[in-house]
This record gives structure tokens, sequence and C-alpha cells, in this order.
């Protein structure tokens, strides 16, 4: 175990217990630490006002630094964070960065932007294309994997 996990299992098991405050103290003091998945759970603590106020500038920068430390999921995060503020082309380009990087469930987010032609023209075929990706995927989240297929269903 590296030494600074020992605060992401600390927090995850402060989380478990709905100790939330507690929980964001020792993920913040994980990512001072440089512990990219420390980062991003800080950043989604800001997100969301979990165990902290509600942040969303400090949210985008905890997920940058866990990004800039090869957090994958980190870059769906900030693109969702860019949709928030109707800058959808940054949106698109973030996802396109984790698809780039392997990232699955990326690929059901961006479909939803074709779909609603969100800083991309409506593509129907690329829609598909995606979410037919997803649904095929052995490593997206299941919950992914279902919305991507339920979809699907509604587009024939």
């Amino acid at each position: 175990m590296n030494w600074n996990d020992a605060f992401f299992i600390k927090a995850i098991r402060l989380l478990e217990k709905r100790r939330f405050t507690a929980a964001f103290e020792w993920f913040h003091r994980g990512a001072q630490a440089g512990n990219p998945h420390c980062m991003l759970n800080v950043g989604y603590l800001f997100d969301e006002g979990i165990g902290t106020a509600t942040d969303k500038h400090s949210a985008l920068f905890w997920y940058k630094k866990a990004w800039q430390r090869h957090e994958v999921a980190a870059a769906t995060n900030i693109a969702i964070l860019y949709k928030e503020r109707k800058n959808y082309t940054t949106a698109v380009r973030w996802l396109e960065q984790a698809i780039a990087k392997s990232d699955e469930d990326a690929k059901l987010v961006l479909a939803r932007f074709y779909l609603q032609g969100l800083g991309v023209n409506k593509d129907g075929a690329k829609v598909k294309a995606l979410l037919t990706a997803v649904k095929n995927s052995s490593n997206a989240c299941e919950a992914s994997v279902q919305e991507a297929s339920y979809l699907l269903r509604q587009l024939q």
C-alpha cells in the first residue's frame, strides 16, 4: 500500500459510516499529499456539497489536479461542470479526452450531447455508435450499460 493510500482508505470507511465531514477532511489530506483518487473525491464532494459547502470552483480545481495525475474519470466530471456553465464546446473536448484515455462511461455522456446537439451538431449515427460501444463494453459501469441499452431501444 502506498503511504498516501491510507488517507483514501480512511475516508472511504468514514463515507460508509455516513460521517461526511470527517471523510471530506481525510480525502482533502490525501489530495494535498498527492493521491489522485483523493483529489477526485475532494472534487466530487465540493461539487455536490457533501461534507463541505458546495463550491464548483474548488471542484473544478481538484478535478483538474486529479486529471493531471492521470485520474481518467476526472475528465467526465470536468465536462459536466462545463455543461452546467453552458460551455458545451469545452465540455465536449473534455469528454473526448476521457474517451481517448479509455473512459467508456464518457461515451454515454457524449452520446447525450450528440442527441441534444450540445456543442456539436445532432448526429444520430454517432449517438448510436457511442451507445452501442457502451452497451457492448466490459469496462463501462452497469448503470451506463443499462442506460445505453435503454436509449438504443428508444431510438429504434
